[in-house]
């Protein structure tokens, strides 16, 4: 089952369309870059990648799965008033509405 798993998550980051982004190389197999990002203050790793890659980037998340990040107004714009394509993962409105509360 494991291996399953594995098999599926590398099947869909070799797919993605993510690849074709710019973005730093994970520094964990496990972890990615988001050791990275807890280890430094606020938005610091994230401003430096905006300077470096530009304002769409990718960044590796556990087991180097790919993660959008955007500061392209017009991209947040899109996904702000287009709330219902881009759906949240279960985990995350779980976690969300852990901390902010349902609705």
């Amino acid at each position: 089952f494991g291996c399953w798993q594995l098999g599926k998550r590398v099947w869909h980051n070799l797919r993605s369309p993510l690849r074709a982004l710019p973005g730093p190389k994970g520094t964990s197999w496990l972890y990615g870059n988001l050791k990275d990002i807890y280890n430094v203050e606020n938005s610091v790793l994230h401003e430096q990648w905006v300077g470096q890659y530009g304002t769409t980037l990718k960044y590796k998340g556990f087991f180097f799965s790919d993660r959008l990040f955007t500061m392209d107004t017009r991209a947040l714009n899109h996904v702000l008033t287009h709330s219902s394509d881009y759906q949240k993962p279960p985990q995350v409105r779980y976690n969300l509405a852990r901390i902010l509360g349902e609705g």
